[in-house]
């Protein structure tokens, strides 16, 4: 019987360690057990049962197996006397600590990646409320940047102007004194628009793709453009109505002006001296560098050297494309025009953004 050489315990043949005190059994001797180890070592905390220190006595069943006891000081115990110590072993085995429960519940972390609900995390969306009106939040932007004043607005209309409103510009000579207001509607659902107030300069949305309508004004840069087609040919010649067949008056033919043949972006500020951008071909890009575009728009920093794409579907209808450009391409409203959860928008020089959280 293969027995261990300080707690006299029965162990199973070959074993490394005793399964009752842990002592290190991998000096063999010979086939029928192993000499006594030469250092003691700490029980594992895995351990079953209680190490009081005394050694069991031979023959001793081995304990039943359970859960794990809590672990005593060994005070009161002593060693094995006859054998002593190893050599170079300690003379006693260092206490263990009674283990505890905690007082309470461990802190939960209860963050933004948390699934308490059980179900996926795509599945679960932010609390917003389905009963009371949605809540607008304004940023006035800070010159030069995407940075501003964040206001929350909570009733059903917010006026913005120079001299008028529940927000005023008064430094902005391009903002009408009542240029545009943020109204809450009810149709079926709340939902928030934009409408501007028959201001002089008009009121401008960022659009990353739009159609461009006879006469539309956009924006890109500091310029602003106004989108023509041709007009149709009027006749050149008509009679006067008298029945005399050999009395007929002959008119002048009308002066031509071929770039009206074509449609065109026409510049607002004829002050600037810039030509005007005929549109001959089903796409064209406009921009600052020229090189690069064949629509260039100069003297203006703001305008990225690859702004924009204007071209024409095969159905005749004409779109411009913004380019991803650092500072947008802008339309002009005529309409109310209802806010998608997040849209920027131009009064005269200052510009806005809102999001509906």
């Amino acid at each position: 019987m293969v027995e261990c050489s300080f707690c006299h315990n029965p162990v199973p043949p070959r074993a490394l360690r005793c399964p009752y005190c842990n002592w290190d059994l991998s000096q063999a001797v010979d086939d029928e057990g192993y000499s006594r180890p030469p250092t003691l070592t700490e029980p594992s905390p895995g351990l079953r049962g209680s190490l009081d220190g005394a050694r069991r006595p031979a023959g001793e069943s081995r304990p039943p197996s359970g859960p794990p006891r809590t672990l005593k000081e060994p005070g009161s115990a002593t060693q094995n006397r006859a054998s002593g110590p190893p050599p170079g072993a300690t003379s006693k085995v260092s206490s263990a600590r009674t283990l505890k429960e905690p007082s309470g519940p461990a802190p939960v972390d209860h963050g933004e990646g948390d699934d308490r609900g059980g179900g996926s995390e795509s599945s679960t969306i932010p609390f917003r409320p389905i009963h009371r009106p949605p809540m607008l939040l304004l940023c006035i932007y800070d010159d030069g940047g995407k940075t501003g004043e964040w206001i929350r607005i909570r009733g059903s209309k917010f006026s913005i102007g120079r001299s008028q409103g529940d927000l005023i510009v008064s430094h902005d000579p391009g903002m009408s004194g009542q240029h545009a207001d943020l109204e809450r509607r009810f149709d079926g659902a709340y939902s928030w628009y934009l409408k501007d107030l028959g201001s002089k300069n008009g009121t401008f949305v960022r659009c990353a793709n739009a159609r461009l309508r006879p006469n539309q004004d956009l924006m890109i840069g500091h310029k602003r453009y106004r989108f023509t087609l041709p007009q149709s040919a009027e006749e050149s010649q008509a009679s006067d109505g008298d029945n005399n067949s050999e009395r007929i008056v002959t008119r002048a033919a009308p002066r031509v002006d071929f770039g009206d043949m074509l449609p065109a972006l026409r510049h607002l500020d004829s002050t600037e001296g810039d030509r005007h951008f005929l549109l001959p071909d089903s796409e064209q890009w406009i921009g600052s560098d020229p090189t690069q575009v064949p629509l260039v728009i100069r003297r203006d920093p703001s305008v990225c050297p690859r702004h924009a794409k204007i071209y024409k579907e095969p159905n005749g209808r004409w779109f411009i494309e913004d380019n991803k450009s650092v500072n947008g391409t802008w339309m002009r409203i005529s309409d109310d025009l209802a806010l998608e959860r997040n849209c920027e928008f131009q009064l005269g020089e200052q510009r806005f953004s809102v999001r509906i959280p």
